[in-house]
């Protein structure tokens, strides 16, 4: 017994001895790896973050995938359009199904009559076998969950159902954002960083942008403003992006006199501002990327605000936007100037508002414009001719005379005067009629000795000069 004791402590022994080496190398690799590690360079981006080696921000952004923009109405319909114009009919049935189990997952546990009338008409269109309208075919777990629940499908069912057609779904949207990239003209990671707001604004899916133009009309019939068409919404938004990049177009240049010549007519006060307004957005989002300078930006979001929406010039809101969007827009804006919370997509809203507005004039001065034979000839609006003449008359002005000779005191005068660019320096005198009887308190004849006349005295009206007595001389009138 002793013998097999010893033996049994021995080999414990030996097994921690062991262990003990294995966790003095594992420790010792750990070590290596750390050295090399702090030996390798290390970049800093103009943000002041680091990242280490060969790998950049770039690289780490994980690829757009369908799970995560379920809840993006903007971008469903366009892959919606995108998979009925381009793929087969099974392959839109899978969307279908897919997001009618989001809407079933979406309702409230508590409404159990709404959830089971969800469940079954899932069960009915999609997953009955032979009777099914738009029939999708799952794998065989889910076929197997269906055997024991019958015609109403519980929710593990219906999320198996879901895994089962998801990696159908996720290659066609992976095909998709390309195709929607290529099409938009950007790359496919700004893309993804695009708010509703402005996917709307960019999208041909979106229909409120070309039937809702003629909601708001001037006193007269509109002449300015014209039904929109897609056409007219993507030659609009070329011409502002080149507005974005450089020097405005001459389209632009001439739309913009069209803008301040129709404005008020149409009922608009403000539509020079909504398009600058528009553009001064669009350069604030184009500077925002991974190695932009945060005080500019912040400084960019500062004087957006107090030209357009917080304005020291009344009216306090510039631009033509609803109240709640303007109310959300500025609530956000301290967040972003303190640094909290940083998204380039604070304006997007008050942005599509303006394009709204702006895209029914542009399809008006579409139609009559036509280009001019001079191209470097820039177009003056009518503000813009005046203040030229304003310019001129103050350059071609004769410069007033800077020296004054005051003017000799009249005899039994009040040394007050007065002061203007026109008449220049002027003793002021003012004329106070009295009635007989009222003046015995002053140092004038007895009334008697007058004959009932009446009496005219003269009184300073300001600041009495030390030239003169202060006095008061009082004129006989008869």
């Amino acid at each position: 017994m002793e013998k097999e004791r010893r033996k049994a402590v021995r080999a414990a022994r030996a097994r921690q001895r062991e262990l003990k080496q294995k966790k003095n190398k594992n420790v010792s690799f750990k070590h290596q790896q750390k050295e090399e590690k702090e030996e390798e360079p290390v970049v800093a981006t103009p943000q002041g973050s680091t990242y280490d080696g060969d790998v950049t921000p770039a690289q780490e952004e994980k690829e757009v995938e369908f799970k995560d923009m379920i809840s993006n109405k903007q971008i469903m319909g366009l892959f919606k359009k995108h998979v009925t114009e381009n793929e087969s009919k099974d392959m839109l049935n899978m969307v279908n199904i897919y997001m009618d189990i989001e809407a079933y997952v979406s309702i409230d546990i508590t409404n159990k009559k709404k959830k089971d009338v969800q469940a079954s008409y899932i069960y009915k269109n999609y997953l009955e076998h032979g009777n099914a309208r738009k029939y999708v075919r799952m794998n065989d777990k889910t076929y197997a969950m269906l055997g024991k629940e019958k015609d109403r499908p519980k929710t593990p069912t219906l999320r198996e159902a879901q895994n089962s057609v998801m990696p159908t779904l996720e290659e066609l949207f992976r095909t998709f954002w390309k195709s929607q990239a290529e099409e938009m003209g950007m790359d496919a990671k700004s893309m993804a960083n695009m708010s509703q707001a402005e996917m709307a604004m960019r999208s041909d899916n979106d229909l409120t942008v070309l039937s809702g133009w003629n909601k708001r009309k001037g006193k007269n019939k509109s002449t300015a403003r014209q039904q929109p068409t897609k056409e007219d919404k993507v030659d609009f938004l070329m011409c502002l992006n080149q507005s974005v990049l450089g020097q405005m177009p001459i389209q632009m240049l001439y739309f913009y006199k069209f803008l301040m010549k129709h404005g008020e007519e149409e009922g608009y006060s403000h539509l020079d501002n909504d398009l600058f307004f528009y553009i001064e957005v669009q350069k604030f989002k184009e500077m925002s990327h991974a190695y932009s300078d945060e005080e500019l930006l912040k400084k960019k979001v500062n004087f957006l605000n107090m030209c357009y929406l917080e304005s020291n010039i009344p009216p306090t809101l510039q631009v033509d936007i609803p109240g709640d969007v303007h109310q959300r827009t500025i609530r956000t804006i301290p967040r972003y100037v303190t640094g909290k919370e940083m998204n380039p997509t604070i304006f997007d809203e008050a942005q599509y508002c303006v394009f709204k507005e702006l895209l029914p004039f542009w399809a008006g001065f579409s139609k009559s414009y036509k280009p001019p034979e001079d191209l470097k000839k820039i177009p003056t609006t009518k503000q813009q001719k005046v203040f030229k003449k304003r310019l001129e008359m103050f350059e071609t002005m004769q410069m007033p005379k800077t020296n004054y000779k005051l003017p000799h005191i009249p005899r039994g005068g009040v040394a007050s005067f007065s002061f203007s660019l026109t008449d220049g320096v002027k003793w002021r005198q003012e004329i106070i009629e009295v009635q007989e009887g009222e003046a015995t308190n002053l140092s004038t004849p007895a009334p008697s000795d007058m004959g009932g006349a009446k009496e005219m005295r003269y009184r300073s009206n300001s600041v009495h000069s030390s030239m003169a007595p202060s006095r008061t001389s009082i004129l006989t009138r008869t």
